[in-house]
């Protein structure tokens, strides 16, 4: 066992801390990671970090803790390696801008901004890889991955143009406010055998999967002085999304000879994309579905995919020939803003090189 633990303080209350821990045996091996401070999600480590508090924006405070497991079962034909992750990071940041424009020599147009954010993260996550090994012909491989997240933010900004320090031009005013969460799921499976001599046979199944929502309270105000026109957009927004994919591979090799080898395969892939935003009119009675803010996108395609490779090597020639043909479907659909476009088409990619060794340091490639 063994570690160790470090801390900073600075100046203007900035502080960073960090932690280290681990147990080793044979096969097992255990660590422990964790880090706070409020100079950034980048500050920390060792040996003097406050040296960049001139780098730092806003008041960031961020905090994360790491753990991670590795070991064998079965007499060593499984190898398991697992590690979870927590990250709290916030921020909070105000910003003045002054900036004077010289349009002619008889005007001069002035801005002032204010403009001021928070927010908040946080964030489980989660990988995972097991690799087993039951003989010395097959194998097997595994990833599992989730993560689950929280986040909120408020923004506020103000903006104001003059003319020749008298004449109002424009004033700009918004406020936004958001919540959301996501969480996402992976896994993966990798299996590989050899079958007969200088033959292999390669299967790769994946899924993935990604929901996440939001909900905003989106409010701007623009109001032109010259032209007496006031423009206000105050809505309460609600955002889905949902992302689903799905691949497999099937992959053969076979080598007929010392010199001459082929390989097929096969590829299935599907994928369902979903992005819905209802932006919402606030009313004094009732609320409003407002079109020009909104989407109901909904994106479905599916892939199918024939590979074949036929490799030649010899002592001063090489050759290579492959052939990709590929099927493609896809449909794209929003009812709020009436599209319906769908697509089906074939696509075929033939190479051929090769390659003459004229010598140890030249070759000729075609």
């Amino acid at each position: 066992m063994f570690g160790n633990i470090e801390g900073h303080l600075g100046t203007e209350e900035l502080y960073t801390a960090n932690l280290f821990a681990a147990k080793f045996n044979r096969t097992e091996r255990i660590g422990l990671t964790a880090n706070t401070n409020n100079m950034g999600a980048n500050a920390g480590g060792r040996e003097g970090s406050l040296r960049m508090n001139s780098q730092i924006t806003g008041e960031p405070r961020n905090t994360s803790v790491g753990a991670n497991y590795e070991n064998q079962f079965f007499q060593k034909k499984l190898n398991v390696n697992a590690n979870y992750n927590f990250n709290d990071a916030s921020n909070r940041n105000e910003r003045e801008r002054y900036n004077k424009e010289i349009i002619s020599s008889e005007e001069v147009q002035e801005t002032n901004s204010l403009s001021q954010n928070s927010n908040n993260n946080q964030g489980h996550s989660f990988r995972s890889i097991f690799r087993f090994r039951p003989n010395t012909k097959s194998n097997m491989d595994v990833h599992f991955n989730a993560r689950k997240s929280q986040s909120s933010s408020w923004s506020a900004s103000e903006n104001y143009m003059i003319n020749n320090s008298v004449d109002s031009i424009r004033d700009y005013r918004s406020e936004n406010n958001s919540t959301g969460d996501s969480q996402s799921s992976e896994i993966s499976i990798n299996y590989r055998r050899r079958l007969k001599e200088g033959q292999a046979l390669n299967l790769l199944l994946s899924n993935k999967f990604d929901e996440s929502n939001q909900q905003s309270d989106v409010f701007q105000r623009t109001y032109l002085h010259k032209e007496d026109k006031e423009t206000i957009v105050d809505q309460n927004r609600l955002s889905d999304s949902r992302n689903y994919n799905f691949n497999s591979q099937i992959h053969f090799s076979n080598r007929i000879n010392q010199n001459l080898n082929y390989s097929l395969g096969y590829n299935l892939g599907f994928r369902h994309d979903k992005n819905k935003v209802d932006a919402f009119n606030k009313l004094a009675n009732n609320d409003e579905l407002d079109l020009q803010y909104s989407q109901n996108q909904i994106n479905k395609s599916s892939n199918n995919t024939l590979l074949a490779n036929l490799n030649f090597n010899a002592e001063k020639v090489s050759v290579s020939l492959s052939n990709r043909t590929n099927y493609r479907s896809q449909k794209l659909t929003d009812s709020y803003r009436d599209i319906d476009l769908s697509r089906n088409f074939w696509d075929n990619n033939l190479n051929l090189s090769g390659n003459y060794k004229i010598s140890n340091r030249k070759n000729h490639n075609r």
